[in-house]
């Protein structure tokens, strides 16, 4: 149990807060400190950076706002192993006493001053070759929107054939647009056992899938588990500098886990979590907004996609 200072920063709405919770995680202490404030609908997606120091940096959707969360205890064990890491300062030797200066006989000096083109470059090239930087990153920008917007167009338009697949198949076809469209080592669906508060892995994919594929853990356990209990779209980069990360799994099979990306797969009438579908160590780089986004609309068709089955069966959560 740690003592976790959580900051929230100010925005034009809310004053800035900060609060101290007792907790085994820092994403607990997260999640307690939104219940106190009454901020739970903020959850819904989130993009955390886990800094080299253990602290994290936690933004929300659409600029409302941002929460630093800090381990009182890690940062202090932190600088001091920073501390105790550097060397020691080697001993200097003491200046050697210098001769004194000979005096010098006056001479008459002549100098000669040699002309030199000091003219500067006139303005208006240093005016061209800003607009010409300027126009450039207008340009990249542009295109990277375009290339989002024509990406996001295509996943949309490949996600509408999960409706024609059972619902095993449709898992895995999830799972594969997951992939296709954010590239990643791992990836996983893990699947809500209603009734006793689990989730098993149900389809998995990269080096430890075979392994992984029937592992259980708990609903709230760990990061995939904190995504189905709060039914929040999650994106971390760097888990690695945080010793908190639940590593039951990566643990097991020993596969090491540096970035992670996860949205809950929502039935979307009732809001009941079907499961989680995660991505982990994104190739190339770490995870995005723009993953995220994507990500979050995979897991939303899905949703749709087992609702609609488990409402045309007559079922009930009830049960």
């Amino acid at each position: 149990m740690s003592t976790f200072k959580v900051l929230f920063v100010a925005t034009a709405t809310f004053p800035e807060v900060t609060l101290k919770i007792e907790s085994d995680s820092w994403f607990q202490a997260f999640e307690s400190s939104m219940a106190n404030l009454g901020k739970q609908s903020l959850m819904k997606s989130i993009f955390c950076d886990v800094r080299p120091d253990g602290s994290v940096f936690i933004s929300f959707a659409d600029d409302a706002g941002a929460v630093t969360i800090t381990d009182e205890g890690s940062l202090d064990t932190f600088a001091k192993t920073m501390d105790e890491a550097k060397p020691a300062p080697e001993p200097q030797p003491a200046p050697e006493p210098q001769p004194a200066p000979t005096p010098v006989e006056e001479e008459n000096i002549t100098i000669i001053a040699q002309a030199t083109d000091s003219t500067p470059p006139p303005v208006e090239k240093e005016v061209e070759k800003g607009e010409e930087i300027f126009a450039s990153q207008i340009e990249e920008k542009q295109q990277q929107a375009e290339e989002a917007h024509s990406a996001a167009a295509d996943l949309f338009e490949e996600i509408m054939d999960i409706y024609d697949y059972n619902e095993q198949e449709a898992l895995e076809f999830a799972m594969n647009l997951a992939m296709k469209y954010i590239p990643s080592e791992s990836g996983s669906i893990a699947i809500a056992q209603l009734g006793d508060g689990t989730l098993k892995f149900d389809v998995t994919r990269g080096p430890k899938a075979d392994e992984v594929k029937g592992m259980v853990i708990h609903v709230g356990q760990g990061l995939i588990g904190f995504s189905a209990k709060n039914s929040s779209c999650i994106a971390v980069n760097d888990v690695s500098y945080d010793p908190r990360f639940f590593k039951k799994v990566e643990d097991e099979v020993k596969y090491k886990t540096e970035s992670l990306l996860c949205a809950p797969i929502v039935h979307p009438g009732t809001e009941v979590v079907f499961g989680v579908l995660e991505l982990i160590n994104k190739e190339g780089g770490k995870f995005s907004e723009k993953d995220l986004s994507h990500l979050r609309f995979i897991a939303d068709k899905t949703g749709d996609f087992l609702g609609m089955n488990w409402d045309a069966q007559n079922n009930s959560f009830d049960d």
